[in-house]
């Protein structure tokens, strides 16, 4: 993978993690407009994906630049 993709996964997993944290305080505030199901299925599960995806395939690339190091 370039670092061209790597660096957009890290701003989707960047991206997706604020909106996460965001919609998690909101609907821990007075203002739950959101069923829990819903929320963590749109919003937690999928920044959890995308971070668990960054930090696997960049680890990958960090091995490949020690190997080739």
């Amino acid at each position: 993978m370039n670092n061209s993709e790597l660096s957009t996964w890290r701003i989707t997993a960047l991206i997706l993690g604020v909106v996460s944290i965001a919609i998690f305080l909101v609907q821990r505030s007075r203002f739950m407009f959101l069923d829990p199901v819903f929320e963590f299925a749109i919003f937690h599960v999928p920044a959890i994906l995308a971070l668990n995806y960054y930090i696997v395939v960049d680890g990958r690339e960090g091995a490949k630049l020690k190997k080739a190091a």
